[in-house]
């Protein structure tokens, strides 16, 4: 049985992180726009719920918010992996986020990038960002839309 060693890290956002390795995120190509941040802890928002924060490693001062899209964009994460060419699978291999960004004092304005999706394979522990080329996929979708056309 192989043990592994803990790794502090003092963070900003959540104080100090106890956390191995092996629980590291590997992005090979890191962000879209920051190639150097490659090595990320997924911790969970609360205890329940669909936000994930990515929290870089290598900076400590660096840490995105990341929703389940299905929850505002149903079928997106199919289309997502279809675009890469995979088809779905039963099981969470791989599992697609977004990048959510909410205005200080109005989370009913919160929107979500889905021209950069986040494409994490749990089975490696390898992530990636991808830019989407089509006009059908904004950088800015306004989470609450369709809830508000569906009222």
């Amino acid at each position: 049985m192989t043990q592994h060693q803990t790794v502090t890290l003092d963070t900003p956002r959540f104080g100090e992180i106890e956390f191995d390795p092996v629980d590291v995120l590997e992005f090979p190509e890191g962000l879209v726009g920051l190639p150097a941040m490659r090595q990320f802890l997924v911790i969970p928002h609360r205890s329940a719920g669909p936000f994930f924060w990515l929290q870089s490693v290598e900076e400590p001062g660096f840490a995105v918010l990341t929703v389940d899209p299905e929850i505002y964009q149903p079928g997106y994460s199919t289309q997502i992996l279809k675009v890469l060419g995979r088809e779905p699978v039963d099981g969470p291999t791989e599992l697609v986020y977004t990048v959510c960004t909410i205005p200080p004092g109005d989370p009913n304005g919160m929107t979500l990038n889905l021209a950069g999706p986040i494409v994490i394979n749990t089975a490696t522990g390898k992530a990636r960002q991808i830019v989407l080329e089509s006009d059908a996929y904004p950088v800015r979708y306004p989470a609450f839309r369709r809830l508000k056309e569906a009222a």
